[in-house]
């Protein structure tokens, strides 16, 4: 699944709580030719699996677990709204690892913090990296499909005319190229 492959141009995004780093997040996401920030859901649940078979199963689950978590943290929507679709911080790959500060600040709890501070992140970083290169390795087979159904219509269309058919195809690739440069890439992500 492209784990192995290197996370293209990532933006890290850091700062203090409370600074405004998750509203730049939010910010930066919404300038989908540049920075292709994943999505909730994804974070979750970056794969499909034997019971998450599909796109909109891993996003029912996960709107369905965040619904679970609202439970926990009440008062979470209040300053940090969050949907199962929306662009989301990376902190949900840490919650795989429990490793997220988030639970220490839904339960106020300093034996909590003091034992996340003593522990070894790097197994965490490292399922980020495979996280985000999965995701990104997905992204960019899903255009590819694309561009490819998209270049077979072009020719079965224009058959006769080839000069067009290669100025197409020309437009077609550089359009590819210009899309790689953003949305594919995991580009925006914050820490």
């Amino acid at each position: 699944l492209g784990l192995k492959e290197r996370v293209n141009g990532p933006l890290i995004i850091m700062g203090m709580a409370r600074t405004g780093t998750t509203f730049l997040h939010g910010l930066l996401s919404q300038d989908e030719g540049l920075f292709r920030c994943p999505l909730h859901y994804e974070l979750m649940y970056p794969v499909d699996t034997d019971k998450l078979k599909d796109k909109a199963s891993r996003l029912k689950k996960a709107a369905a677990d965040m619904e679970e978590y609202k439970k926990l943290a009440p008062n979470l929507q209040a300053f940090h709204p969050m949907t199962a679709s929306s662009p989301e911080e990376c902190v949900a790959i840490f919650q795989q690892e429990c490793l997220a500060q988030s639970m220490s600040a839904c339960l106020n709890c300093q034996t909590l913090d003091l034992w996340y501070m003593e522990q070894d992140h790097s197994d965490a970083m490292a399922q980020h990296r495979r996280t985000l290169a999965c995701l990104q390795h997905t992204a960019a087979n899903s255009r590819q499909t694309h561009q490819d159904s998209d270049e077979k219509n072009n020719r079965n269309n224009n058959n006769n005319n080839n000069n067009n058919n290669n100025d197409k195809r020309r437009t077609n690739k550089r359009k590819s190229r210009e899309e790689s440069k953003g949305r594919g890439d995991m580009s925006c992500f914050k820490l």
